[in-house]
C-alpha cells in the first residue's frame, strides 16, 4: 500500500453510476479525466506570478483559529494536541502556496492537511469569504481524485509522490 493513500474497494455498481454523474464531468479537465489539476483553481483561472507573490503572505495571515479549534475538539473534530493542530495549520498554508504556485498540476494534500482543509470548507462562509480575500476566488476541492477507477488511483499516488517532491524542493523539509 501507499504512504498517502489506501484504494477501497466499491460496490461496482455504485461507482460505475459514480464515475458517469454529469455534475462530476465538469470537473474532469484536459488529463482525460484522470486528475483534478485545473478544477481546483476553478474555471480556467491562471494566477499571474505578480498574483501569486501578493497571494502569499494572504495565505500566512488567514485566521484559521476556528478550524484549529475544531480540530483539537476531542468529540466534534480529530482530538488533536496544540502541537499536532499547528502543525496541520502550517502544512496546509503551505498546501495552498504550493496549489497556486504550481497551477496546472496536481497537488495532492497528505491525509492530515485534507482533514484540516475538509474542516475548513464546512464553514462554509468563512471558507467563501478567505477564499475570496486570499485568491479572489474560491479554491475548489475535488474530493473524489483516486476513486473512479484503477487508473485513476494509479494518477493519484503519482501526484501524491510528485506533491511530496515539490513540497520537499519549496519549503526544505519533507511533508
Amino acid at each position: 500500500p501507499h504512504a498517502m493513500f489506501a484504494r477501497p474497494t466499491l460496490d461496482q455498481e455504485v461507482s460505475q453510476k459514480f464515475k458517469t454523474r454529469a455534475t462530476d464531468l465538469d470537473y474532469l479537465s484536459t488529463c482525460q479525466g484522470t486528475c483534478n489539476c485545473e478544477s481546483i483553481l476553478g474555471d480556467g483561472i491562471m494566477l499571474t506570478q505578480e498574483e501569486i507573490s501578493a497571494a502569499i503572505p494572504r495565505i500566512w495571515a488567514l485566521d484559521i483559529d476556528s478550524v484549529k479549534y475544531k480540530m483539537m475538539h476531542p468529540d466534534a473534530g480529530e482530538g488533536m494536541t496544540r502541537e499536532q493542530v499547528d502543525a496541520a495549520a502550517v502544512w496546509y498554508k503551505r498546501f495552498l502556496i504550493l496549489v497556486i504556485s504550481n497551477q496546472g498540476k496536481n497537488i495532492v494534500p497528505h491525509k492530515v492537511i485534507d482533514r484540516f482543509w475538509h474542516t475548513h470548507i464546512l464553514d462554509t462562509r468563512k471558507y467563501a469569504e478567505d477564499c475570496q480575500n486570499t485568491f479572489g476566488f474560491m479554491l475548489h476541492h475535488f474530493p473524489f481524485f483516486g476513486m473512479r477507477d484503477d487508473n485513476d488511483f494509479a494518477h493519484l499516488v503519482a501526484a501524491g509522490d510528485e506533491t511530496k517532491d515539490m513540497y520537499l524542493e519549496m519549503f526544505g523539509e519533507p511533508l
